[in-house]
């Protein structure tokens, strides 16, 4: 980790997320809030391209550190020298001697859309045998009710709750925030005929497989989810008549926004990419089953038939026939006002932050 960039008095929270994926959830907090400090650290090489391009635009925002988080056996030291006030994470992500360091410092402890994994009960382990988990201030906001039990049996003394997943502002944001270049393009495709599909995150052999079920009436368009010019090369197959390839990254979370259906791709392959941000942007949406169980928490999307989960070919071509003529305009609404009502965890998150590091640093009567 390199140094510090600034410190200005205000109370700091660190904000981790091993990936692109989990640092989504946690920039809601920083966009939101102006009382406190934010350091920002993320475990992979593509965290890090987002973090130095997060600093770089914004220089003046309230992130004081960025950059690639400690290995095991260097959080402590880490912690020493940054003395954060509180550590935000996403999901199941825990290090054994993060959570010591935090607790003998007794550090509140924050993990949004807490899920109950192995990584969870190594870390507790880790805490019993200091004998830290006791009054160590630790809160686990869950999305899923059914991680609600397994959680309170581990971890007796952590207060759970149920904030909301922030990534849902980040997701309209994003949405609210097109880049112009985007504008621009949207603007030259309106004569293309509807309704308008994207392959999101598309992967050319998958696809390649899809299109002959997939492909219907309208317009569809192809967002590659690799977008370097030796992988481009392998699109010729498509057809510019009635497919449009983007290869143009940044623009998918924004573009889904302005389509009828979305296809995320991976789903018969690689594995599923992210299905939130067009569920949660009221898209009709589909994809195949490899790794869809990451998304387990919002089961209530596939349950509403927003979400469809396709094991072969033929369900495919059901759904792009059978299902997407037939969603009723009130099914459409129904889902974009549900967006709404995901939305604010991140108001949410940072109210509880307020309440505990106030009571953390308040001294006794």
């Amino acid at each position: 980790m390199s140094q510090p960039l600034k410190w200005t008095g205000r109370p700091r929270v660190w904000l981790h997320g091993s990936s692109v994926g989990e640092l989504e959830s946690l920039w809601p907090l920083v966009r939101s809030s102006d009382k406190y400090d934010f350091i920002v650290t993320g475990f992979s090489d593509s965290a890090l391209s987002v973090l130095d391009a997060a600093v770089q635009r914004n220089p003046n925002s309230s992130i004081v550190h960025a950059g690639l988080s400690p290995r095991e056996g260097q959080w402590g030291s880490a912690i020493e020298r940054l003395r954060p006030d509180a550590m935000v994470s996403v999901r199941y992500e825990a290090w054994p001697e993060l959570w010591q360091a935090l607790g003998e410092r007794q550090i509140p402890f924050f993990l949004l859309g807490a899920q109950y994994r192995a990584s969870l009960k190594w870390a507790r382990r880790g805490m019993d045998y200091r004998n830290l988990c006791k009054e160590w201030p630790h809160v686990f906001s869950t999305v899923n009710e059914e991680e609600y039990v397994p959680l309170r049996r581990l971890f007796e003394r952590a207060e759970l709750c149920s904030l909301g997943d922030p990534r849902f502002d980040e997701i309209h944001w994003k949405a609210s925030h097109p880049p112009e270049a985007l504008l621009s393009w949207l603007k030259s495709i309106q004569e293309r005929p509807r309704p308008w599909g994207i392959l999101g995150s598309a992967w050319p052999d998958e696809t390649q497989e899809l299109l002959p079920e997939i492909r219907g009436p309208g317009t569809l368009f192809v967002f590659p989810h690799e977008t370097d010019a030796t992988s481009l090369h392998q699109w010729n197959f498509l057809d510019p008549s009635h497919t449009v390839l983007v290869p143009t990254q940044g623009w998918l979370t924004a573009a889904y926004s302005s389509m009828d259906w979305a296809w995320v791709g991976g789903g018969f392959g690689k594995g599923v990419h992210s299905v939130i941000e067009p569920l949660s942007l009221g898209l009709p949406v589909a994809s195949g089953p490899q790794g869809m169980q990451r998304f387990k928490d919002y089961g209530y999307f596939e349950r509403d038939r927003q979400l469809t989960v396709c094991t072969d070919l033929a369900d495919v071509r059901r759904w792009r026939v059978e299902f997407l003529p037939k969603i009723s305009d009130n099914e459409r609404l129904q889902w974009r006002l549900r967006m709404e009502e995901n939305r604010g965890a991140s108001h949410r998150v940072l109210e509880k932050l307020d309440e505990t590091i106030g009571s953390k640093n308040r001294s006794p009567a």
